[in-house]
């Protein structure tokens, strides 16, 4: 496959991944409104509480979706056979274990419903039998990663796709449908699951459609177990340590300053880690295609669509981020008024800049998970770790809500800088002066916007033409040295067919 052909190939999974993301989003944004006043605060708290034990129920993965991704991209390069013992061994110990957390909450649940959360002793018995429910949704949940992984590893996004988002819509959209008719939780729940289940069957006869040379087979060579578990138990170590990387700014924030400032933070968090649903769909496009580019030691290969993707994640979080460092103030004061404008315009700068750094990572994280080393995040994590709760507390303690942004950033930039030291050490990228260019590309436009900032902040704050004035500034400097220094003559080629494209009777044939 040329060069172009493969950058086509992950763009279009980038696209159809971030669909998948982006989809049930916008239905999310209208659906649960409706659902909150059909259900009132008490009844869609249980619900949340639902969604939440779903979710985090998903440890119980122990990092095998992603492993099959892996296992099975890099089968299809070597020998495709195997898949037909690889998928069906990680199934049915997905489905094992996903059996053995649907029961460990079924067995839980009046003590879920009783004890463990504070529920009102009006809704205890509705609680309990929603627990039941979740408990059988938490078992397919976990069995249809296996499956979806399966897809993914043969580059069938297309498929995998057409799957997730109606599976998501209907989670979404059952709710509120049900709360409107004055169904039971457990009820709307036991919905969920038939559409899960449907899913789950749909998945099992597309994937020996997808997955060449594959059919079901029963599995026989356990023996594979100790090459899926010895790669996704690494995956397990970086779950157990994400959620405290991720969340204790807020737990600190609760704590140490009150849960107000939790409010103010929490907000303008959600919307900035928004702009991840890119790089996020870049590495789960990428997954498979360097693991079988690696599979078959084309290194070279790996070295270009890995300098791609890290250009074409700078160039497009590049300006949100120029974005919300102007415009912080007046973003709050329009989307959330100006309350949080003044509580938390510090905290959203300083978050973005910690979006942009972990946008960064995803691109050396993918070449690391896909040459078979997971191990090397997993440790960076953990020593993460060690300076994280410290900073925080401390941070969070003397700056509320502007110190739990930084604490968080900090963090997240930390994680760049490491695993792409790390990936380089590998033979990731070579440090030359193309990437030195766009660095500092990127680097002079942030300077000089910031400066800017810092200028107006010290006298000439009251002018609205101000921040739009270094966005602009900067966002022109930045674009101009990238596309003179830090663009490929094949990116600056397609980007120009982009415009042709997009001009008035262009392709109209005169």
């Amino acid at each position: 496959m040329t060069p172009r052909a493969l950058g086509a190939r992950v763009a279009r999974h980038t696209a159809l991944t971030l669909a998948g993301f982006a989809v049930p989003l916008a239905v999310a944004l209208i659906a649960i409104p409706i659902t909150v006043r059909a259900l009132g605060p008490a009844r869609f708290g249980l619900l949340g509480l639902a969604w939440a034990v779903v979710e985090y129920g998903g440890f119980f993965d122990l990092g095998l979706s992603r492993a099959t991704v892996r296992f099975v991209a890099d089968a299809l390069a070597r020998s495709p056979r195997d898949n037909s013992q690889i998928i069906p061994v990680a199934f049915a110990t997905q489905l094992a274990t996903g059996l053995f957390a649907g029961l460990l909450v079924w067995a839980a649940a009046p003590h879920l419903a009783t004890t463990l959360f504070s529920i009102p002793a009006g809704f205890q018995a509705e609680a309990q039998a929603m627990f039941v429910a979740v408990g059988a949704n938490l078992t397919v949940v976990i069995a249809i990663g296996a499956l979806r992984g399966a897809l993914e590893g043969a580059q069938r996004f297309d498929l995998s796709t057409t799957v997730k988002i109606p599976t998501a819509v209907a989670a979404i959209v059952i709710p509120a449908f049900g709360a409107t008719r004055g169904w039971s939780l457990d009820g709307i729940l036991w919905w969920v699951f038939a559409a899960r289940l449907l899913t789950l069957a749909t998945l099992a006869t597309l994937v020996p459609r997808a997955v060449e040379q594959f059919r079901w087979e029963r599995p026989r060579e356990w023996r594979r177990l100790r090459s899926l578990f010895g790669y996704s138990g690494w995956l397990t170590v970086s779950g157990l340590a994400n959620p405290i990387l991720v969340n204790l700014d807020r737990f600190a924030l609760g704590s140490l300053v009150g849960v107000a400032a939790v409010g103010f933070y929490a907000a303008p968090y959600e919307g900035a880690t928004r702009f991840l649903l890119v790089p996020v769909s870049i590495f789960s496009a990428l997954f498979p295609v360097l693991t079988s580019t690696e599979a078959l030691a084309e290194r070279d290969r790996t070295v270009r669509v890995l300098e791609s993707a890290l250009r074409q994640t700078v160039l497009v979080m590049m300006l949100p981020t120029l974005a919300i460092l102007a415009l912080a103030p007046e973003i709050l004061s329009l989307w959330l008024g100006p309350a949080f404008a003044a509580e938390a315009a510090t905290a959203l700068r300083i978050l973005s800049v910690g979006v942009f750094a972990n946008a960064i990572a995803h691109v050396p994280s993918v070449f690391l998970y896909s040459a078979g080393r997971p191990d090397l995040p997993a440790k960076l994590h953990v020593a993460e770790l060690v300076l994280h709760v410290p900073l925080t507390l401390w941070l969070v303690s003397r700056f509320g809500v502007t110190g739990a942004a930084a604490a968080w950033s900090l963090r997240t930039s930390l994680d760049a800088v490491g695993l792409s030291l790390i990936a380089g050490r590998l033979g990731a990228w070579h440090i030359d002066s193309q990437k030195l260019r766009l660095w500092g590309a990127a680097g002079a436009a942030s300077t000089v916007l910031l400066l800017t900032l810092i200028a107006g902040n010290a006298g000439v704050g009251a002018s609205r033409l101000l921040p739009l004035a270094s966005l602009t500034v900067g966002s022109v400097l930045f674009a101009t040295v990238c596309w003179r220094n830090a663009l490929a003559d094949a990116e600056k080629a397609a980007l120009l067919n982009v415009l042709r494209r997009s001009e008035p009777g262009a392709g109209s044939g005169g």
